[in-house]
């Protein structure tokens, strides 16, 4: 039986790796993206248009635009 990278046990299930994230807004800002990056832990978000899940935010992506020079204000 093959086993997934980091995972000890042969009864440790995915589930129990799994933390619930709100989801970020496709109008939201990368302010209260980051914000809720940090809150979360999460390396990634989901992200929702009402009630559509349209895509994802990755912290890295957040990491580019500020680099790049984009304000924080921007969805």
């Amino acid at each position: 039986m093959m086993q997934a990278s980091g995972l000890q046990s042969h009864d440790s299930r995915i589930i129990d790796h799994i933390r619930p994230v709100d989801p970020v807004y496709r109008e939201s800002s990368l302010a209260a993206a980051l914000d809720r990056l940090r809150n979360s832990g999460a390396e990634a978000l989901p992200v929702v248009d009402g009630s559509y899940l349209v895509g994802a935010l990755w912290a890295d992506d957040i990491r580019a635009a500020v680099l790049a020079g984009a304000p924080m204000s921007m969805p």
